[in-house]
């Protein structure tokens, strides 16, 4: 470990550039330290997102506007451009912690979803096996610009945080119709062209086919069969119009012949699709 006037540490340090930037989270370094008797941190600054753990000890977190003792299993949070000082707190065992820093468009959703939020950044017994086991893989993973290296970097920072997700049972049924609603649009919006059902968007959001339709209709305004028809009419007359021939359109749009697809064409459009294609 290196040396410093407060504490021993390790840290490896990633060099982000547009392309790892151009994603939804990236990591930006990564480390542990021990802490010497009088060790503090801040008041600071930084202008990324830094998630702190305690691996033995304990640690006194002010955020400005309230303070607490962390140990260990504990994490908090360092949110961008908020003050926050932390210190070594008294207990039997050294303080040990580690960190990991990163940014991204996706970070307050992930972080949110923990609960890690800004007006509290810290949560309790946290830290569990497989979190270490994906912390310890991304800090001695590789810090070079090849694709293995990028790739593997983004995929231990994902497992990482995805292992402090709470659980949630699958077959839980959502509660709020607007928030299944959207979920089931989402699901046909990406998946209108690989031949899906209404029962299928239904069993996807967890709720029966006959009351999914009858909430679907009331809020949407249309049908969920009328819906997926309407996207994939929508997308064959723009293939068409593109110049792509009757039988790509039909086999990229999930039907299994031209003969089909001309049928259900006609009765959407009025009109047979060769009168589209140019």
């Amino acid at each position: 470990m290196q040396e410093r006037a407060e504490e021993y540490y390790n840290a490896t340090h990633f060099n982000p550039d547009e392309y790892d930037k151009s994603g939804g989270l990236w990591p930006i370094h990564a480390g542990v330290n021990e802490a010497k008797p009088d060790y503090h941190a801040g008041p600071r600054m930084v202008p990324y997102y830094s998630l702190h753990f305690v691996k033995s000890g304990a640690v006194e977190l002010n955020t400005g506007e309230q303070t607490v003792i962390l140990h260990k299993g504990d994490m908090f949070c360092l949110f961008p451009e908020h003050t926050y000082t932390y210190r070594i707190h008294p207990d039997p065992d050294k303080l040990r912690m580690g960190w990991v820093a990163f940014q991204g468009k996706q970070a307050p959703f992930i972080l949110a979803s923990i609960p890690l939020v800004e007006s509290l950044p810290y949560v309790s017994q946290k830290v569990t096996r497989e979190f270490l086991l994906a912390f310890e893989q991304l800090l001695h993973t590789g810090t070079g610009s090849s694709v293995h290296d990028r790739l593997n970097r983004s995929i231990l920072l994902y497992r990482l945080l995805s292992q402090l997700l709470p659980t949630e049972p699958e077959s839980s049924i959502p509660t709020k119709p607007d928030q299944w609603i959207e979920d089931s649009k989402n699901y046909m919006d990406t998946h209108f062209t690989e031949d899906i059902t209404v029962q299928d968007a239904a069993a996807y959001v967890g709720v029966h086919r006959s009351y999914f339709s009858k909430i679907f209709t009331e809020r949407v305004g249309t049908t969920p069969t009328l819906y997926l028809k309407r996207l994939k009419m929508d997308k064959a007359l723009l293939m068409l119009k593109q110049g792509h021939s009757v039988l790509e359109t039909a086999l990229s749009l999930g039907y299994s012949d031209t003969a089909s697809f001309s049928r259900a064409f006609h009765r959407y459009f009025g009109s047979a699709p060769t009168h589209y294609y140019r």
